[in-house]
């Protein structure tokens, strides 16, 4: 299998040295799941014990609840931004307010535009949207 050439819009986020020094912390903006697995390191080698294990967490959030993970991908683009923007602490990303919001704008298009589950769950929104919307027109608005 080949590998797709990268977005075309990935030009534009590699040009900022932010990127490559904050991989990790961005990585962990983006993510869509949260991962955790019991590991060691010896000699070297990195080893997984047992099963690693992928927590999706619920498709809407609870109420009163921020959006996290794949959550984030239903909502908004430029309200995600903001979300995200009010996580950086949390994941060790400390930057000017310019380059930072610059370099998450453009991977949050990027993603948004190209990855695949990114895409099913914009129109998982949509479907949202006009179950909410049919459920208000016959008077259920506790659906």
């Amino acid at each position: 299998m080949l590998i797709p050439p990268a977005p075309p819009e990935f030009t534009n986020i590699a040009r900022f040295d932010e990127y490559w020094t904050h991989t990790k912390p961005l990585n962990s903006l983006f993510a869509m799941v949260s991962t955790s697995a019991n590991v060691q390191m010896n000699d070297g080698v990195f080893k997984i014990q047992r099963e690693p294990k992928h927590n999706v967490g619920d498709l809407v959030p609870r109420p009163g609840q921020p959006q996290q993970f794949a959550q984030i991908y239903t909502i908004d683009a430029d309200e995600a931004l903001q979300n995200r923007c009010r996580n950086l602490p949390t994941v060790g990303f400390k930057l000017k307010q310019q380059p930072r919001q610059e370099v998450l704008g453009l991977i949050e298009a990027m993603l948004r535009e190209h990855h695949p589950l990114a895409m099913q769950f914009k129109m998982m929104k949509q479907q949202l949207e006009e179950y909410e919307a049919k459920c208000v027109e016959e008077g259920k608005e506790d659906a």
